[in-house]
């Protein structure tokens, strides 16, 4: 046992020589200096690898580098595209980090629901107590956790990944892949609605084993691009969706293919989604976030497409009597086209922010308002709660477009919308005239 010990040990010293020596070979350009960018200077400083990060107004000369890595939101960079006109090996972060460890990788895309899903995923798997870790676009760089999966050969890599990620991968190989849904989004990155499906695809042709696929994906025309030997295409429509621990049932179609991949990866052990009764669901995703008498508030700041918002209309119209969407935020480049169910879907719109000119424009419709400020907004909300008398009333935020108009990410949105129910709270506990009226419509509800 020792002498065979001595040789395991040999081995992985002789390993880590070689790929030392092929480390102080590398010279890296790395694009952005992002959460991306800075994990992947950080693993090159931790490893004497010579390395240099650069902003696309920048100019340097490429020729000094063995690779440019760049960061998922510079796919359209001219400095990038100069680079692999110029023969520079060019990678994404998951290309990048691929090249240093072998642990097999479960990913997970779609337009809508990735890190629920991944976090579902991850959750279920710590319950069995199978070692894995969450990457990718849930904001964990995979670079960043080389060393954990160095050190443990039987680590799962759980990683979400993008369009973006996925577009131009070359050496990233996940072994089983998840595809939730597919919609119109990011066509303010991509050039067509057609270059967007084919980036996801580029991700299903690099899969090892298996890819699991909800059926909605092969509706769509560019799916005839996919190729068929390595996917399972899996029916959500109909999955049962009395799970307790699922509230929506585009969470209990998630948990279905998390299900069926989960089969295939390890044939024999079934999953419950009772392992899902201490699972929390990451923030600004569909949940109430604050109840005013007969107000409820409903934070879905994550939505950025229509069809996000679609879902989240259907499942809060069971629980209100009326319903007030807040839209809000910067185009992705989507049709406004396909936001028009969803006006007469609600009982008044209100929008703000940088969409709100033109999408009230768009949409005259006698129960759209725009609300250019807050206080504006605030006022809409009371004169619609006023308005529906003492009946259910849901304020959802379900935006729609991105929130890059005023706030830095969508978690941020979220926060401001919970700031604005408390708002409206203050506003009907301290005016004595509507805490009347609330009576008043409390008392006609019992």
């Amino acid at each position: 046992m020792n002498s065979l010990n001595a040789i395991r040990l040999r081995f992985v010293q002789l390993r880590n020589h070689i790929l030392q020596k092929k480390l102080a070979r590398l010279k890296v350009a790395i694009l952005g200096s992002g959460v991306t960018g800075q994990a992947v200077a950080e693993f090159c400083r931790g490893r004497g690898i010579s390395f240099y990060v650069f902003a696309e107004s920048e100019r340097l000369d490429l020729n000094d580098f063995t690779h440019l890595v760049y960061s998922p939101g510079a796919i359209n960079s001219s400095l990038l595209r100069e680079a692999q006109l110029a023969g520079v090996p060019c990678l994404n972060d998951l290309d990048f980090a691929q090249k240093f460890y072998n642990n097999r990788t479960i990913a997970i895309t779609g337009t809508n629901g990735k890190t629920s899903t991944a976090e579902m995923l991850h959750h279920i798997f710590k319950k069995l107590r199978i070692p894995s870790l969450l990457t990718g676009n849930i904001g964990i760089p995979p670079i960043s956790q080389i060393e954990k999966f160095n050190e443990n050969p039987e680590m799962w890599n759980i990683c979400e990944v993008s369009s973006f990620q996925a577009r131009d991968l070359a050496v990233f190989h996940p072994n089983y892949v998840l595809w939730t849904n597919f919609a119109p989004n990011h066509l303010d990155m991509h050039r067509t609605l057609e270059d967007y499906f084919l980036s996801k695809c580029n991700l299903m042709r690099r899969v090892r084993e298996v890819a699991v696929v909800d059926s909605s994906v092969f509706q769509w025309p560019f799916a005839k691009n996919l190729r068929r030997d390595r996917i399972l295409e899996i029916a959500t429509e109909g999955s049962n969706g009395t799970e307790s621990a699922l509230p929506c049932a585009h969470q209990v179609a998630n948990f279905h293919l998390i299900r069926v991949l989960f089969g295939k990866i390890f044939p024999g052990q079934p999953i419950d989604p009772r392992l899902l009764e201490d699972f929390s669901f990451p923030p600004h995703r569909l949940r109430p976030c604050g109840v005013v008498e007969n107000l409820t508030f409903w934070n879905d700041s994550k939505a950025t497409n229509s069809a996000a918002v679609k879902a989240a209309l259907a499942h809060v119209k069971k629980f209100c009597d009326h319903l007030i969407w807040i839209t809000c935020g910067r185009s992705k480049g989507e049709d406004m086209e396909n936001f028009r169910p969803m006006i007469s879907a609600a009982d008044r719109v209100l929008v703000t922010g940088e969409i709100g000119e033109t999408f009230s424009k768009y949409f005259p419709a006698s129960n759209v308002h725009h609300c250019p400020t807050d206080e504006s907004l605030v006022e809409q909300i009371r004169a619609c709660a006023n308005a529906f008398g003492g009946q259910k009333c849901a304020v959802l935020l379900s935006p729609g477009f991105a929130s890059f108009d005023r706030f830095k990410n969508y978690e941020e949105r979220g926060r401001w919308f919970e700031c604005l129910a408390k708002k409206v709270q203050r506003l009907f506990t301290k005016n004595p005239e509507n805490k009347a009226g609330y009576a008043a419509m409390a008392g006609a509800n019992s």
